[in-house]
């Protein structure tokens, strides 16, 4: 039986830097300089530890994106010694401002139990954030979620519903779970053609798990 897989956590955060707006605060204002001389030490100069002491600054007077770069140089350890504890204080500060990317991140480290104690209930919460705004891979996951019925009450409607909204990103993985539900008429009314649609989209991405999935369909 094929089983869809719970996408991990890269660890490498590089959020979009949110351009200053002319209605902030100076206290916000302060921190566009401090993130910009941390995007500059990263990015450029790739000098980690004045990074993460710009990046620290700007954090610690609330600064969003400054929170995610913090959690993600944490959890790898760039420009400081690696910790998942701190890196999960400074994704959570950042996630409750409404961050996508670590709202995602938490949710693989409360599904791993990493820097947090393992809570599936929690990474279902935190999933359900990041997919809510449209991020493919929190979307995919908490398909999974459902589908086993981990952390949340299983429902292969729920399931069907946001591996589409993931497949329709043109996720591969995701593509070929909802085939093999429109195959299975699980969640979904059992439809060949569609199976078949999904499946083939995954597989021209190279999943081979796909591939082998279009073969049984095409020759039972």
């Amino acid at each position: 039986m094929l089983k869809p897989f719970i996408i991990a956590l890269t660890l490498s955060l590089a959020p979009a830097l949110a351009l200053a707006d002319s209605n902030k605060s100076v206290n916000q204002s302060n921190t566009s300089a401090e993130m910009t001389a941390g995007t500059m030490a990263y990015y450029s100069d790739q000098d980690y530890p004045k990074a993460f002491e710009w990046f620290k600054k700007a954090a610690e007077l609330g600064e969003m994106d400054a929170q995610a770069m913090l959690g993600g140089m944490y959890s790898k350890g760039e420009g400081v010694e690696k910790d998942l504890t701190k890196a999960a204080e400074w994704f959570t500060k950042a996630a409750e401002q409404g961050n996508m990317l670590t709202q995602y991140s938490l949710g693989i480290l409360y599904y791993s139990g990493n820097g947090v104690a393992k809570d599936a209930t929690k990474a279902v919460e935190w999933f359900t954030k990041a997919a809510e705004q449209g991020y493919a891979a929190a979307q995919y996951n908490l398909g999974i979620m459902y589908s086993h019925g981990t952390g949340v009450e299983k429902n292969s409607v729920k399931a069907a519903y946001w591996y589409t909204k993931a497949a329709e990103q043109n996720l591969p993985n995701a593509q070929m779970s909802l085939g093999l539900l429109y195959s299975a008429g699980s969640g979904v009314k059992a439809d060949k053609n569609k199976a078949l649609y999904w499946l083939k989209k995954a597989a021209e991405q190279g999943n081979k798990d796909a591939k082998y999935a279009i073969f049984q369909i095409e020759n039972n």
